[in-house]
């Protein structure tokens, strides 16, 4: 007697080669992503320290436009010295409702001084600028009728000497020294990848 068997056979679907693929792209894209991501992340970081580096090379600056203003006398610091950065009135731009912004308008009457290039390539530049009204006069002298003010810290404020903020106008209103104008010194650092970093601070200076 003979006897058939029957071999059932089951169609295969081939669905695991689809499912690897996407798997694959998938795994793919999340790793350009991640490249991306560090990438980015890098540049970040690498324009921080640029951009730190500048900072420091601007205290350089001020450190300076402070010692070059020391050492001019009073009579000296009430004419300009444009071979030097120094503009004996404030910028013309300080009249107008918005102020001088230096990151837009960098130059003006007062010519910018190249003072220092560090180790790290950051060009270091300066100006300063008197904070009165006109320039090649003594503070409160009269001006083509008009009176050449300042902007000075003898009784700007009446503080206690413990108060950091306005420690300087209680020491000028109570020690009965002389009048004391402000400088304001402008700092402008020119560094690598196009960074540029901008630091003012005054400075008060008798008259």
């Amino acid at each position: 007697m003979i006897r058939e068997h029957v071999v059932s056979t089951t169609r295969q679907s081939g669905l695991s080669l689809p499912i690897a693929l996407i798997m694959l792209a998938a795994l793919m894209i999340g790793s350009v992503a991640l490249i991306k991501t560090v990438d980015t992340a890098t540049l970040v970081a690498g324009n921080l320290a640029f951009k730190h580096s500048a900072t420091l090379a601007a205290e350089r600056g001020i450190q300076i436009a402070v010692a070059w203003l020391n050492a001019q006398t009073p009579t000296q610091r009430n004419n300009s010295n444009a071979a030097m950065g120094y503009c004996s009135s404030q910028h013309a731009d300080d009249d107008t409702p918005a102020g001088w912004d230096p990151t837009t308008k960098w130059t003006g009457a007062c010519t910018p001084v190249v003072v220092a290039t560090d180790v790290a390539g950051n060009k270091i530049e300066y100006m300063i600028h008197r904070l009165c009204r006109f320039p090649n006069a003594a503070r409160l002298a009269t001006v083509g009728g008009q009176t050449n003010f300042c902007s000075t810290a003898v009784g700007s404020a009446g503080g206690s000497a413990e108060t950091s903020s306005k420690q300087s106008g209680y020491e000028q209103k109570n020690g009965g020294g002389a009048d004391y104008v402000a400088y304001r010194i402008t700092i402008r650092v020119l560094a690598d990848r196009g960074t540029r970093s901008y630091i003012q601070t005054t400075v008060l200076l008798p008259a």
